[in-house]
């Protein structure tokens, strides 16, 4: 550790990336969150890895964006990742002519946009309707979250980083050059004082 710290607010991913890069960079980390790790948004959304598909022919500017961070954490991150694919289904004319202006879209975008035979789909998908007439396959996928966030969250304290849960940072002033005095209060246990650079020593467990 080089001297220098930080403090984060909430051990979501974007908390715990955060932790994680500072601690790589050499500085001494502590995250606070009032509950626990992935406790929020991070450990409550769908669980979707978008491709980037639905957004292809609005707004190509996000599906770009999704396809790379999908194909990123499925290199990076692919443990925590089920394959299992999205389908964009066709149940009339409109919905048919749709398909190609999406598929264009999709290979502009740097998306792979199957074709799918429909008997092949409603034989993986019992309960589609059985009108199915055009179908694509993108690469959606499934992402397990508190799997990945826990994961991110060891990573960080192998690097030396330090989370510390059920606990809130609720003010902060400096006491010197390069030196910080922050206020957490843990649950059920009160009023906690920490000083920066925390080093080891600040982390609860």
């Amino acid at each position: 550790m080089d001297g220098r710290a930080a403090v984060i607010g909430g051990a979501g991913i974007t908390g715990l990336f955060t932790s994680l890069y500072l601690s790589l960079a050499g500085m001494d980390v502590t995250v606070y969150d009032r509950s626990d790790i992935c406790s929020g948004t991070s450990g409550r959304f769908h669980g979707m890895l978008h491709s980037g598909a639905r957004y292809a022919v609005n707004d190509p500017v996000s599906a770009r964006e999704c396809i790379t961070e999908n194909m990123r954490l499925r290199r990076e991150a692919w443990r925590f990742i089920d394959d299992t694919g999205g389908y964009f289904v066709a149940l009339d004319g409109e919905d048919e002519e749709y398909g190609d202006s999406l598929r264009k879209a999709c290979a502009e975008a740097g998306i792979e946009a199957q074709e799918m035979d429909p008997e092949e789909l409603l034989r993986r998908e019992a309960y589609l309707s059985r009108e199915v007439r055009r179908a694509l396959l993108v690469p959606d996928a499934v992402i397990h979250g508190f799997e990945f966030c826990a994961a991110v969250a060891m990573e960080a304290r192998m690097a030396g980083g330090c989370s510390s849960a059920s606990s809130t940072a609720s003010g902060g002033w400096p006491v010197g050059t390069g030196r910080w005095r922050w206020r957490a209060r843990r649950a059920g246990t009160g009023t906690v004082w920490w000083s920066t650079p925390p080093g080891p020593t600040a982390c609860p467990y």
